[in-house]
This record gives C-alpha cells, structure tokens and sequence, in this order.
C-alpha cells in the first residue's frame, strides 16, 4: 500500500510560513536521514522544492508590484492620481502601497544592494502579498 503525504496551504502566506516549511524540510532530512523510507525523503524533498517555489513567487510579485508601482507614481506625478486610484480598480491604499514598493525597491538597490537581495529583504520586510 502506497503511502500519500499531501501539505496544503491556504490563503495568505507569510514569510513565518515559508521559514517553517524550509525549518521542517531541513530537519526531516538532516535529522531522520538515512533512516528515512523512500517515500519520507521524497516527501522531505518535495517540501523544500515547494519552499523554494513560494519564495521565488514571492519574489515575482514584489518585482511586478514595484512595476505597477513605477507607472501608478508617473500617472500621481502628472497630476493623474485619479486615474491612477481608477486603474487599480478604485483603492486609493493599493495605489498608494504601489509607490511604497516601487520606492523601497529603489532604495535599497540605489543603496547598492543587489536586485535579488533586496527582493529578499522586501520579503522579510512584508511587501510580498501571495495567495495561493
């Protein structure tokens, strides 16, 4: 008989999530080891392809939030804010956590950090916003 290991996640998930599904991973594997069964290392090794996964999606949204963010400023700046809240489908907050994404983005690398390590700090920071 087959053994089925199934993780769901839903909703929203933060950073403490996806820092505890790697803690989980890491130790599934380095504590059990080889006396784990096939189907437990491959389930180990699922888990962390899946952290890895929520990660990067995580850091896709950042990096498309902070291009929303850059057109939603330009709209404000010609004096477009309107247009700009009507774009977002009428919430003046997503607009306005637009432009903070896009900003912080462009701290962070105009303070000489690396594109991927500042989506990294941004993820930790709380800017990422996935659902899955």
């Amino acid at each position: 008989m087959r053994e089925t290991v199934t993780i769901t996640i839903g909703g929203e998930l933060s950073l403490d999530d996806e820092a505890a599904l790697a803690r989980i991973s890491n130790r599934l594997i380095t504590e059990k080891g080889a006396s784990m069964k096939p189907e437990e290392q491959q389930a180990a090794q699922e888990l962390g392809r899946l952290t890895g996964e929520i990660k990067m999606h995580m850091g896709v949204a950042i990096f498309c939030n902070a291009l929303v963010g850059s057109g939603t400023r330009a709209l404000v700046k010609m004096g477009l804010r309107d247009r700009a809240i009507e774009s977002l489908g009428g919430d003046e907050l997503l607009v306005q956590r637009q432009i903070r994404t896009v900003e912080r983005l462009e701290e962070l690398v105009g303070s000489g950090v690396a594109l991927h390590s500042a989506i990294d700090t941004m993820i930790l920071e709380g800017y990422a916003e996935v659902a899955l």
